[in-house]
């Protein structure tokens, strides 16, 4: 239902065992282009193997449980082809529980800001970005920084290229248990804590 209709919709079946294959199947929609991973190799080699496989000019990311807006794509693609300086743009997102409720809303950073404050995690809601694949081909998700992976891919694309926010709400992001468990918690702290410090010396050489 995108208000922008010429787009690949890559969808990477990373070893689920619930009905989404054939949910998938049921659409007549010749945009659909379904891989299926031969086991399942987790979020960041499946995110870099996305990069591989897409055809496009810029990649719009989201998770399978997450709801664009109809305007999303038209409104981020707008930004990228005027502004060829910027390579990822993302938006604010309402947050969602399992059940559907809203739980409230995400408003990251806009204008240059972003660049300012990048210490800070993250930039970015990463179910709402659109990036310049190239760029990503050059920068990939590393899979050192498991659970901070974005925040540390944005940290390096930074320096690199300008980022941008829309200041509007064209993302619906799913927050469940899992999302964040308190098992994780300590290794991504720790993760964000030496992807900041990194930042911030980043920062202070440049100036």
């Amino acid at each position: 239902r995108q208000t922008f209709t010429d787009f690949e919709f890559l969808i990477i079946n990373d070893g689920s065992t619930d009905w989404s294959v054939e949910i998938i199947e049921s659409y007549q929609d010749s945009r659909i282009r379904l891989v299926h991973n031969e086991k399942n190799i987790k979020l960041i080699a499946t995110l870099n193997k996305g990069i591989d496989l897409a055809r496009g000019e810029y990649m719009a990311r989201m998770d399978c449980d997450d709801v664009s807006f109809p305007v999303r794509l038209e409104r981020q693609i707008a930004i990228m082809d005027s502004s060829p300086e910027i390579g990822v743009c993302g938006t604010w997102a309402k947050v969602i529980d399992e059940n559907g409720n809203i739980k409230g809303t995400i408003r990251t950073l806009t204008g240059k800001s972003i660049k300012r404050m990048c210490w800070r995690p993250s930039p970015f809601v990463h179910p709402t970005v659109m990036v310049r694949t190239a760029l990503l081909r050059e920068n990939r998700y590393n899979e050192d920084f498991k659970h901070a992976e974005d925040y540390e891919l944005w940290s390096r694309v930074a320096r690199k290229y300008e980022l941008a926010n829309l200041g509007e709400v064209l993302q619906i992001y799913r927050e469940t248990e899992d999302s964040m468990s308190r098992n994780r918690l300590k290794p991504f702290a720790d993760k964000i804590l030496t992807i900041s410090c990194e930042n911030i010396a980043h920062t202070a050489n440049l100036n």
